[in-house]
């Protein structure tokens, strides 16, 4: 055992430094797993699985590699924290890339290979320390419980502060820096004099030298929807950017984007689907139902929807947006807020549906896909059913259904809008199609032929959702 072992307070501030810093790790690393996967239980069974057993792995190692290195305990937990640092710093911004030119490899084997090693290092934290905690002590005490306790409140500090701070506010790339600003930290209280200018050294690097452009903020990187595009955005000529919870919007060009996901621009020509989603929902409309119209649009982006609903004159407008980043765009560069007024609701759209007590007479959902996981149960039978339940007799459900260009993914697109018509069916008698769009209601629309599907009855509801593993076309 090391002849001198570091006071009490030290160990355990190491140990809530290192919790800290791992679970910054793990929550940095989903969100750029999940910037590519399908956002599914199986993916996060993955992801989770590959971090459990890697710190099982690092644990078990230390238990077979203990009369061995007992001597040098102190030293390995440093160099440990340092190795850590340096791995998370150089291969967790290149995810994107290693995903991008390993794609054609099954999923659990990337990830796997990604976060092996830096799991195991973790693994080794929590026993090694509570052995030097317990070496301390007489026999006849354990701490173990103890140290498990500092252990866990480590994590949940670097859970809370990355979740609902850093990743937010500071994106993805400075909360990556922060974890491993606490991993060096870990290894400085405990290393000899020399070694501790080289972790500041280490610390200054991280830092100072590598920036956007070293190292990308994986945020700022165009995801496999733009054709797997590793390169850097770049943020030039850019008129705002913000990360959110929901990913770092940015408006450039008069085009709205979410970590590279094009979302909407006001070069659209008029015919775009933004705009042609409140055309087909309140044609008939306006003919039909007591005027003014009561309309909700679920999804702000560019305000192309909203600014089409207020077109028509007789109609009130709900708007219901879930990223405070997308409105604080809107403002600034979308004509709508010199529009006509209407109501603005900063919220989860399924949530605003359950606690409403309006009914309306067109509900547009114009959102994105389904793989993004705060869109996903708009797009379930539980959500379908739910928006018709705050409907009018009579009301149009409409819904973004995009269609992939070209003719290979025919059969693709027919299995995708086939599995939205049979869950629209589970609360609406028609269904109809029109272009990037899907009209849902209770009466037969005139000249309009329903949706007709061609394949088996398959649903998309909340606890399995066939569409989110389809969507790898995306």
């Amino acid at each position: 055992m090391n002849k001198k072992l570091p006071h009490p307070i030290l160990l355990y501030l190491s140990l809530i430094l290192s919790a800290a810093s791992g679970l910054i790790y793990e929550i940095t690393t989903n969100e750029l797993f999940f910037s590519y996967y399908t956002e599914s239980s199986s993916t996060l069974a993955i992801i989770l699985s590959t971090f459990l057993f890697g710190i099982g792995l690092g644990s078990h190692l230390f238990y077979l590699l203990l009369p061995k290195l007992k001597e040098h305990l102190i030293a390995i937990f440093a160099y440990t924290q340092l190795t850590l640092a340096l791995y998370a710093i150089a291969v967790f911004p290149q995810i994107p890339t290693l995903i991008n030119s390993f794609y054609s490899y099954p999923m659990p084997i990337i990830v796997f290979s990604i976060l092996l090693l830096p799991t195991m290092l973790l693994g080794l934290v929590f026993p090694l320390i509570n052995h030097l905690l317990q070496a301390q002590q007489p026999k006849t005490k354990d701490v173990t419980g103890l140290v498990y306790s500092y252990d866990i409140f480590g994590s949940v500090v670097g859970a809370i502060l990355v979740g609902l701070f850093l990743i937010p506010y500071l994106g993805n790339l400075i909360s990556l820096k922060i974890g491993v600003s606490l991993s060096l930290l870990t290894s400085l209280l405990l290393l000899p004099i020399p070694a501790k200018f080289l972790t500041i050294f280490i610390g200054i690097f991280v830092w100072f030298y590598t920036d956007s452009h070293t190292l990308p903020d994986p945020f700022e990187l165009a995801t496999p929807l733009n054709a797997f595009n590793t390169s850097p955005i770049n943020k030039d000529g850019a008129s705002f950017y913000k990360p959110t919870p929901y990913g770092a919007v940015m408006v450039k060009n008069n085009t709205l984007s979410i970590n590279g996901r094009e979302q909407c621009s006001l070069n659209y020509p008029d015919n775009a689907s933004e705009r042609k989603i409140v055309d087909y929902a309140l044609t008939t409309l306006i003919y039909q139902q007591d005027l003014p119209l009561q309309v909700l649009n679920l999804g702000l982006g560019c305000g192309l929807t909203s600014e089409r609903v207020l077109s028509y004159r007789d109609t009130i407008l709900d708007v219901v947006e879930i990223n405070p980043g997308v409105v604080e765009a809107a403002r600034q560069f979308s004509p709508i807020f010199n529009n006509r007024p209407f109501n603005l609701h900063i919220e989860d759209g399924l949530n605003y549906l359950r606690h409403t007590d309006k009914l309306y007479d067109a509900i547009i959902v114009d959102v994105e896909h389904p793989k993004i996981i705060h869109s996903s149960n708009l797009y379930t039978t539980e959500a379908f059913a739910l928006a018709k339940s705050r409907l009018k007799p009579g009301g149009i459900f409409a819904l973004w259904a995009y269609m992939i260009p070209g003719q290979e993914n025919k059969d693709k697109n027919q299995i995708y809008h086939d599995i939205i018509y049979h869950s629209l069916r589970q609360s609406f008698v028609y269904v109809y199609n029109y272009p990037d769009v899907m009209i849902s209601t209770d009466r037969n629309l005139p000249n309009v032929e329903p949706y007709t599907p061609k394949t088996a009855l398959i649903l998309n509801t909340i606890n399995h959702k066939p569409l989110n593993q389809l969507i790898e076309w995306y």
